[in-house]
């Protein structure tokens, strides 16, 4: 039976995968929200169910496939689910929004996602995991944003997964993500299909020992979410370690599916099963935990079978990437070797001893049509489905071609057939057909290179750190807060030739973290020879990184002869302060049962006395018995006791206050308006602030009710390019609870329109995004936010209710009255329309609050519910100077309650509080007097 060489299925381990700011795939310590934070369960959060698949039907279509093509795993589920439209948000006290969706396709063996458009603000992350955080994705930030504008995920063994997306809360409008396509896959990892068979050879076992370098330049890849296959980083000869790809024809990669590539390294068995044993022909134990996402295609020549990609981002030097040599000659080798993935199994080694042949695809005949290279049978190890795509090495380790397809496998002495790279080289005559233009791009002719490493330079030992300049302490130590450290990066050169005009610049990809000062020189370095930045390297650590954290540092070097690149790790200090680590673990909690409160849970106006307790989330080192200062930024609320501490408080660990908080509203505070507070965290040499809002009043059940008001404006826009802006206006008293939006317009092409709601306040809602081509009008289009509909998911004329591209709730909590505003712009000539009818329906509240029970207690002079010493000495000065104010003079139950032991006139029991009365009650409030005389 033939086997041709379908792609390549992985095995995703639970483990924690990142994407980085400059390489793909840096490590990064971020974590999501909703782990370092504590917000509302996934169970609040929107799931949203894929269409039911059926696995078994797949699967016997799928095996069909695998024989012509690459390796299929997953069917494509088309979605258009957004933050404007799908999911639940959230806003938290640090001022950043949390956007989560959870998505589920019943009976997955995994999922993959496919993000159509991908453009992430400035401060944005995103984080894909599993429903019991045992695989976390990310974060994916600003700098995967790429030209094609996608982003293409690596599946998760899962049949439920969770996007998350947080980003600075001024920012949350600016998140353009649309997620098209939920990937469903319908075979196990590992499953259904053989294991590759015993016969094959573990890279790391010694027969690879001669090819350390190749076997780095081998990976495996995802098209589409839906397919596998294999291929190989090659040289070019501007040795700039530019990411090309190569790979087979037959993977059907095409510029439309370019973007969705997902690369990974270094997939191999830690230890060297013995070919021919039980062991060699079962799963092993590679990791999934190294990938690139994305890719740009080059070119691609069916007559050879062969594509070329460049991967959108540089390859992490930690994952010691190769770009392989190549031979353009056409010469048949004496003797050649594959790298490649057997049954989607992990990587193997395979070695034919004796000559190649040129002949054509499947054929033994020599010449042929001269576009594949055959093997005739393999001497050690095989290939196998799974295969497809993966190089062919000569006797001088360089590429000669990449496997279309063939017969071999464990047992048998059948042929491979290669696509030629001598055929590709020229290919079909154009830049787009062949791999001339890609790999030499100098122009020089050449018809062989040599591969290269990450580098003809290494690290030559420890960086040097120089923190005694700006915020530094002096220790020597990389710590946060620092800003201007200069560090000194010793590089070998481990070449067999000098190089002169070595420089490097510095880069990293951990966040909060920036490079200051990027470029150095390092002279003329000899073979061996080690040598320092002349100039310090300056970085600068944020407040916000965590303690404790490896900051990723990539250096790129270059020379007259070569250039590479190498990475290095700078690990922060264990000891640094953690309290930028704190940050607030939940909603305060109001005590009003205290004082003249009225219980309610509320703060309402006139009530003192409140306790208030601030739960503290650490997610840095252990945070050692943090205290704070409580300030009132509301002019109508007092913060009466402001001083308190919390216990030791672990990494992951939620504390509050030991003791509470204690407030006070005036009874002229507006019912309705919220009240700030800033709390400052006092650390050793920093300190950080964070901000609560407590709202005041509830909505009466008794007084809410809908408003509709309406305008019929009959204007006419749109010949030329414009903005027009019509205004609705509202009377009436009340805070908005939901507002709807009506509207009625003729016009000849709706994507021409973007359409606006500006509340009386000046907050702005974006409804309607530039949708419908040419379709004509907007007839009864209603915008509601619980609507079952997004608006980009409805036709022209979009008649009935849908979910605006950006939320109405926007609006929620702000006066009905005044002039609301519906801006619609025309954004192109020609065609024009007319507004018809504008009708908003806003549901409207009236707050209330609840009186306080009464006065402050007579005696209580700090008004914080509680008689103390201090008042107790605070009335006796005020007895004895004679200026006691209203309520505070009274009898002394008032000023120090009879505990039933009848000191009431603790002095002379004549009836009276005198000063000598105040006294004794002062001393024995202290402890100095321990009953009445």
């Amino acid at each position: 039976m033939m086997n041709l060489r379908p792609g390549f299925l992985s095995t995703l381990a639970a483990t924690l995968l990142t994407a980085s700011a400059q390489f793909a795939t840096a490590q990064s310590v971020a974590v999501p929200k909703a782990l370092a934070q504590g917000i509302a369960p996934l169970a609040a959060v929107e799931k949203v169910p894929m269409p039911e698949v059926d696995n078994a039907a797949l699967l016997s279509k799928a095996l069909v496939l695998d024989e012509a093509g690459p390796f299929h795993f997953a069917e494509a589920i088309p979605v258009s689910l957004s933050p404007y439209d799908s999911g639940t948000w959230e806003w938290l006290a640090d001022g950043s929004a949390v956007w989560r969706l959870r998505v589920a396709s019943k009976g997955a063996e995994s999922i993959n996602l496919g993000f159509g458009r991908y453009a992430m603000p400035e401060g944005g992350r995103m984080f894909l995991y599993s429903a019991d955080y045992s695989t976390v994705l990310g974060p994916f930030t600003e700098a995967d944003n790429e030209k094609h504008g996608q982003l293409w995920t690596p599946l998760i063994e899962s049949d439920e997964i969770v996007v998350e997306i947080t980003v600075p809360g001024e920012k949350a409008a600016e998140v353009d993500v649309i997620l098209t396509s939920v990937n469903h896959g319908y075979r196990k990892v590992g499953g259904y299909l053989e294991k590759s068979g015993s016969c094959n050879v573990d890279t790391v076992c010694s027969q690879g020992d001669d090819w350390r370098d190749q076997i780095q330049s081998v990976a495996v890849y995802g098209t589409s979410g839906t397919t596998f296959c294999t291929g190989a980083l090659v040289n070019n000869t501007a040795q700039d370690g530019k990411p090309y790809f190569l790979t087979a024809y037959h993977c059907e990669v095409d510029a439309t599916d370019a973007p969705s590539i997902v690369v990974y390294w270094n997939y191999e068995n830690s230890t060297c099963r013995t070919p021919g044993s039980t062991a060699s022909s079962q799963t092993g134990d590679g990791s999934f935990n190294q990938f690139n996402t994305g890719s740009i295609l080059r070119a691609a020549y069916s007559a050879s079978d062969m594509t070329l990609l460049e991967l959108d981002d540089p390859v992490d030097p930690a994952y010691d990437p190769y770009w392989a040599g190549w031979d353009r000659t056409g010469a048949n080798a004496t003797s050649a070797v594959a790298i490649h993935h057997p049954n989607t199994e992990e990587k193997r080694i395979s070695f034919e001893y004796d000559s190649t042949t040129i002949t054509s695809y499947l054929q033994s005949s020599v010449p042929g049509d001269s576009t594949h290279i055959r093997v005739a049978d393999w001497d050690l190890g095989t290939t196998e489905p799974g295969s497809s795509g993966s190089p062919l090495f000569d006797q001088n380790k360089r590429i000669i071609g990449q496997l279309h397809g063939g017969y071999a496998a464990c047992g048998n002495d059948e042929s491979d057939w290669y696509g030629r790279l001598f055929i590709s080289w020229t290919g079909g005559g154009t830049s787009a057909t062949r791999l001339s233009d890609w790999l030499d791009p100098l122009g020089t002719g050449v018809t062989t290179l040599d591969g290269r490493g990450t580098s003809d330079f290494l690290s030559g030992g420890a960086i040097l750190i120089d923190d005694t300049l700006g915020t530094g302490d002096g220790d020597g130590i990389a710590e946060r807060g620092e800003d201007t450290i200069r560090l000194t990066i010793p590089i070998q050169n481990i070449s067999t030739g000098t190089r002169t005009g070595v420089s490097a610049v510095l880069t990293t990809t951990t966040l909060g973290v920036t490079i200051v000062s990027d470029t150095a020189s390092y002279g003329t370095l000899a073979p061996d020879e080690t040598a320092s930045n002349a100039v310090p390297f300056t970085i600068s650590i944020g407040s916000e990184v965590p303690c404790g954290t490896q900051i990723a540092l990539n250096l790129t070097v270059s020379s007259a002869e070569a250039q590479g690149a190498f990475a290095e790790i700078l690990p922060t200090g264990p000891n640094c302060d953690v309290l930028s680590e704190l940050a607030s673990g939940g909603a305060p909690v109001l005590d009003d049962t205290t004082g003249n409160g009225n219980s309610n849970g509320l703060p309402d106006p006139g009530e003192t006395a409140l306790h208030l307790t601030l739960p503290l989330t650490n997610t840095g080192g252990l945070a050692v018995a943090p205290s704070a200062t409580l300030e009132s930024l509301t002019d109508t609320a007092s913060v009466l006791v402001g001083t308190r501490s919390w216990p030791n408080i672990a990494n992951g660990a939620t504390a509050s206050n030991a003791d509470p908080f204690v407030l006070a509203i005036a009874t002229e505070h507006p019912c309705g308006d919220p009240i700030d507070l800033r709390l400052t965290v006092q650390g050793t040499g920093e300190t950080i602030v964070l901000t609560y809002r407590l709202e005041t009043g509830a909505f009466d059940p008794n007084q809410t009710g809908t408003i509709t008001t309406s305008v019929t404006p009959g204007t006419e826009f749109g010949v030329t390019a414009e903005t027009v802006t019509e205004t609705i206006t509202v009377t009436g008293e009340g805070t908005v609870l939901d507002v709807n939006l009506t509207v009625n317009m003729a016009h000849t092409w709706d994507e021409d329109l973007d359409i606006y709601l500006i509340s009386p306040a000046g907050t702005e809602a974006h409804l309607f995004n530039r949708l419908g081509s040419s379709g004509d009008n907007l007839t009864d289009t209603v915008f509601d936010d619980e609507a079952g509909t997004a608006i980009g998911s409805g036709s022209p004329p979009f008649t009935g209710s849908f979910r605006p591209y950006q939320p109405l709730s926007v609006f929620d909590g702000e006066p009905i009255a005044g002039d609301w505003k519906v801006r619609i712009v025309d954004n192109a000539n020609l065609d024009s329309g007319t507004v018809n009818l504008l009708k908003l329906d806003i549901e409207a509240g009236v707050i209330v609050c609840e009186p306080a029970v009464g006065a402050i207690k007579p005696g209580d002079t700090s008004g914080n519910g509680t008689i103390t010493p201090q008042d107790a000495q605070d009335a006796f000065m005020c007895y004895l100077l004679g200026t006691c104010e209203p309520g505070k003079q009274a009898s002394a139950a008032d000023i120090w309650p009879d505990d039933g032991d009848g000191c009431v006139d603790a002095n002379d029991g004549d009836g009276a509080i005198t000063p000598s009365d105040a006294q004794r009650i002062f001393d024995r409030a202290i402890g100095v007097l321990n009953s009445c005389p």
